[in-house]
């Protein structure tokens, strides 16, 4: 039994491992986010923000674990319209954001001091818009309005945590590459199966 148990979890590991991608369901709301569910490393967060795709809000927000903020980086590289990128802690903070990286699209890139020297780790939001769909705070703009460059939440409103978006945005498909970043929350199939052959084992050898 204990070994079919952890067969069966060690399937499903692998089956998750195969496929590091979180794939946006419906509509990531641009306030409540998105809870990206699943095991080991997160690589990818595709979705769009077109009108076709059901999103009247131009803006999609997932909530994401970052492992390793020394290695952490994001990247919307590749994309074909006016992206824009923001980072923000759990409680809607501003953490970091960039509007263009050498053209339209935007990047975290690995190592800046801005979220490279943040201890621990730790639950974030990230955010996918396209120019001119900014974040604001109860005091206005979380961020500069500013078109390149990696920026922190230096905005009149970058002393609040976000309450909503401002501004007409570009739209589009979207392949969100993460390094350093985990699932929110761990599927539950794979960490259950596990547990369970864990607790058989342990009573067999009593």
């Amino acid at each position: 039994m204990v070994k079919l148990l952890v067969g069966l979890a060690g399937l499903a590991l692998a089956t998750s491992a195969q496929a590091q991608i979180w794939t946006e369901v419906g509509d990531a709301d641009e306030l409540a986010a998105q809870v990206t569910l699943g095991t080991g490393p997160l690589l990818e967060i595709r979705g769009s923000t077109s009108v076709a795709s059901g999103d009247l809000t131009g803006v999609d927000l997932y909530k994401i674990y970052v492992r390793d903020w020394t290695a952490f980086s994001a990247s919307l590289a590749g994309a074909t319209w006016d992206t824009q990128l923001f980072l923000f802690t759990s409680a809607g903070m501003g953490i970091a954001c960039n509007d263009d990286t050498g053209g339209l699209t935007s990047t975290l890139p690995v190592g800046n001091a801005l979220y490279a020297g943040r201890t621990g780790p730790e639950k974030v939001m990230i955010a996918v818009s396209g120019y001119n769909r900014d974040p604001v705070s109860a005091g206005g703009l979380i961020f500069p309005n500013t078109f390149s460059g990696v920026h922190g939440p230096t905005g009149v409103g970058g002393g609040s945590p976000l309450s909503g978006w401002t501004g007409t945005p570009a739209r589009g498909d979207y392949v969100l590459r993460l390094t350093g970043c985990e699932y929110w929350v761990p599927a539950p199939g794979a960490t259950a199966l596990l547990g369970l052959a864990g607790l058989i084992a342990g009573r067999r050898r009593r």
